[in-house]
């Protein structure tokens, strides 16, 4: 696979709008990400991202393994 990485400043998320204009720059078949940062709390806005990738026809696959036990993780609202 050709993997593409976006990283921001630890302790902040990503604007879910930067996070959609890479994703129609590469023109991924799946994007990946994190949904909370264990040491922060920090949760990425899946919303947005979830339905710009339902849109477009990719897949979002999500890590919740640190927050899916303490908050909701709307799996068919965001599109995941």
């Amino acid at each position: 696979a050709e993997v593409h990485t976006m990283e921001c400043p630890w302790g902040e998320v990503f604007e879910p709008q930067a996070v959609i204009a890479e994703i129609k720059k590469v023109s991924p078949k799946i994007t990946a990400i994190v949904h909370g940062e264990t040491s922060t709390g920090c949760m990425q806005p899946l919303k947005e991202i979830g339905w710009a990738c339902r849109e477009l026809g990719v897949l979002l696959v999500v890590d919740a393994v640190a927050s899916i036990g303490g908050t909701d993780v709307k799996v068919d609202e965001w599109c995941i």
